[in-house]
């Protein structure tokens, strides 16, 4: 997953014409988190929500294929969707530092 990143930071990079490897460079000492949700499933009924709407404040977030549904996304004028990512796929997903760097 961090070599994924790693890829989508220097194409973002070039895309953006910054000086070669400005994002990896920022992302080297970065909050990297690899794991799941990190929900005690044993604290939560059928139906909880985990985390409700809210932005990925980060750069970018990856989200590979998850066992259970419930990822959702909401489009720019407020219509919710299902999110599943395919077996030997990668969703890659844009966060406000992002938005932030590229004026939207």
């Amino acid at each position: 997953m961090l070599t994924t990143v790693r890829t989508v930071l220097e194409m973002l990079n070039t895309a953006m014409n910054l000086e070669e490897g400005f994002l990896v460079r920022l992302n080297i000492a970065a909050p990297n988190l690899l794991a799941p949700t990190g929900s005690d499933l044993n604290l939560y009924k059928l139906n909880d929500i985990f985390a409700g709407f809210h932005y990925d404040l980060n750069l970018l977030t990856i989200h590979g294929r998850c066992n259970y549904p419930g990822l959702s996304a909401w489009t720019r004028n407020g219509k919710k969707f299902d999110v599943s990512v395919k077996d030997g796929y990668l969703l890659i997903q844009s966060g406000k530092e992002l938005e932030w760097l590229t004026g939207g």
